[in-house]
């Protein structure tokens, strides 16, 4: 049924949005686990920021927060001349709880609903809930999203370097391609990507938790693979 699709193409939006980010980690020869940390912490400050500063403030913030935490990674990462899988699994992971022991801190361990506050939240319901025809709203969200992504990766320089850099590091660097500008470029999509799924989520729950998002990361290199 119409009703049935709609709610399908609401219900796989968080997720498909960490699917996307994840892609390119695993193209560039890769693994991120610290989303399942970018996550909750990207919930919790945005929550927090609604009421103060308004919620397209919030949803920006949101967003510039999980893209640090993947700029954060790729800092990690190089500076500790990680360059294999396993190594930059292990990093991201340490990141994972970090990050996931930030939105416990900033949030004392509470959950926040959306639907008790009193600051207007009118985007977030229409980002979690809205419907534009059969479309769900977080449904034409990744319709944007892949059609951006998919430029970037095909047509940019930075695209098809994260694919060589994936292919093989040291033909890449031979060649002359910047490799700490690939990373940098595939772990901060990646934690954008976090933070659009975060935010997706938060709204379709309209509760922020500090341990929200949690399996999301298995479930999506499951299924980038």
């Amino acid at each position: 049924t119409v009703e049935n699709l709609t709610n399908i193409m609401r219900q796989f939006g968080p997720l498909i949005m960490v699917c996307l980010g994840m892609t390119f980690v695993i193209i560039g020869g890769f693994l991120d686990v610290s989303v399942t940390g970018t996550i909750p912490l990207v919930v919790v400050v945005t929550h927090s920021m609604i009421e103060p500063f308004g919620m397209v403030a919030a949803l920006i913030g949101g967003l510039l927060v999980g893209a640090a935490c993947g700029y954060v990674n790729s800092m990690l990462i190089l500076g500790s001349g990680a360059t294999t899988q396993a190594e930059a699994l292990f990093i991201t992971y340490g990141t994972a709880v970090v990050y996931s022991g930030l939105a416990m801190l900033y949030t004392g361990g509470v959950t926040h609903y959306l639907t008790s506050m009193e600051a207007d939240y009118s985007l977030f319901t229409v980002i979690g809930s809205g419907t534009v025809g059969i479309f769900s709203v977080s449904f034409l969200i990744f319709l944007v999203v892949v059609t951006l992504l998919y430029i970037f990766q095909s047509k940019t320089y930075l695209g098809r370097t994260i694919n060589l850099i994936g292919g093989n590091k040291t033909a890449a660097r031979l060649s002359g391609i910047s490799i700490s500008k690939g990373i940098i470029a595939m772990f901060t999509i990646n934690g954008f990507m976090a933070g659009l799924s975060g935010i997706i989520l938060f709204s379709r729950v309209t509760q922020a938790s500090p341990t929200l998002g949690k399996g999301y990361v298995n479930q999506a290199i499951l299924a980038v693979v």
